[in-house]
């Protein structure tokens, strides 16, 4: 497989992200509070990041203002996770450095048999529960399959307008990613620095991680039969990222798009997960009984009641603080005939003594 790395984001995906956004009325300001009260993490951490997202997506919005209205039926969210404009912007979302002009001519460009079957086949993709029991062919096959979808009556009705409009569609939707293009190109400056210090931070780890690298660091799961993934860095994604598919191409080459802030965002999610877990190990530690239990089991493996009668105990009160002391992994458990004994886990032990000595230190 191979890994491509683009060190520019894709306009035409960040212009299209960033309307749906606005259509939406999506707010950098609530992900902002989402990111600090899931990462207990102080807002003032994050001031940086979403400044700079707010004020590059108020900038833009301001500047096409009026055009918005003209395309807000084909960026409108439905429970396809998707939007009409997304179908037709597809293809230049995927090329690896479109310039803005010539990405909407090729919109303008598209003809409605070419768009037909990328159309059908990414519908398929986002509905695999539909049961259509022959190709799709023909305009007829299409409006069938479209009935066979498993989404509401409401959204079958918009998909077929939106193909039945594709040529009006397709020239208004070209117009107006132009004119956000020429935005956001206006204003992009002031967040390059951002890009580049992302460009700067995945690089080398790409280069020498490759395909694993991108399995554990972005949750992945990529196959033998991809061709190639190109990362692309985003701004307007900001913490997220979106992985897109090739639909209709004999070769599969898949586009991954990162957000510029989702390294540092990986990393205060990470801080929060450990803390947490930090916090409930020394929980479960917080008791007497249950210290003394495995100062007990230091010195070898004992079973319940042997515990019960060295700390004076029900065996009934030792099985609560054995099951809180497994469930954080300090005992394992060990069934011989009859008994089940319990063990230290030193390691365990270990492991959280360097975790609290890494955030202490």
């Amino acid at each position: 497989m191979r890994i491509n790395f683009t060190k520019e984001p894709n306009p035409v995906f960040e212009c299209a992200i960033l309307t749906f956004k606005i259509v939406n009325h999506e707010s950098y300001k609530d992900k902002k509070s989402l990111y600090a009260s899931k990462y207990q993490t102080d807002a003032g951490i994050l001031d940086d990041c979403f400044t700079s997202l707010s004020n590059i997506s108020r900038e833009i919005a301001a500047k096409v203002r009026g055009s918005v209205k003209q395309v807000e039926s084909l960026f409108r969210a439905n429970s396809l996770g998707s939007c009409c404009a997304f179908y037709l912007l597809h293809g230049p979302m995927m090329n690896r450095q479109p310039d803005i002009f010539s990405a909407a001519n090729s919109v303008k460009n598209i003809t409605k048999a070419e768009f037909f079957m990328n159309f059908y086949q990414m519908l398929g993709m986002q509905d695999k529960k539909a049961k259509f029991a022959r190709d799709v062919k023909n305009y007829n096959d299409l409006i069938n399959f479209i009935s066979a979808m498993t989404i509401p009556d409401d959204e079958k009705w918009e998909l077929c307008r939106f193909y039945n409009n594709f040529e009006s569609n397709k020239d208004i939707l070209a117009d107006y990613m132009l004119e956000i293009g020429q935005a956001f190109y206006e204003v992009y400056d002031s967040m390059e620095s951002h890009i580049n210090h992302y460009v700067e931070t995945i690089e080398q780890p790409l280069a020498k991680g490759g395909v694993a690298y991108l399995n554990s660091n972005f949750g992945l799961e990529l196959n033998d039969q991809i061709n190639s993934v190109t990362v692309v860095p985003s701004v307007i994604l900001g913490a997220d990222m979106k992985y897109l598919f090739n639909y209709t191409s004999d070769t599969v080459d898949d586009v991954l798009v990162v957000g510029g802030y989702y390294e540092p965002f990986g990393r205060i999610a990470g801080d929060g997960q450990r803390l947490t877990e930090l916090c409930g190990s020394l929980k479960a530690l917080g008791d007497t009984s249950k210290l003394k239990i495995l100062k007990i089991l230091s010195t070898g493996p004992r079973f319940g009641q042997e515990l019960a009668q060295m700390l004076g105990i029900s065996t009934a009160t030792v099985s609560h603080h054995v099951s809180i002391l497994e469930e954080y992994g300090f005992i394992v458990l060990d069934r011989r005939q009859n008994r089940v004994y319990y063990s230290l886990n030193k390691d365990r032990i270990k492991e959280l003594i360097s975790t609290l000595d890494s955030e202490l230190s």
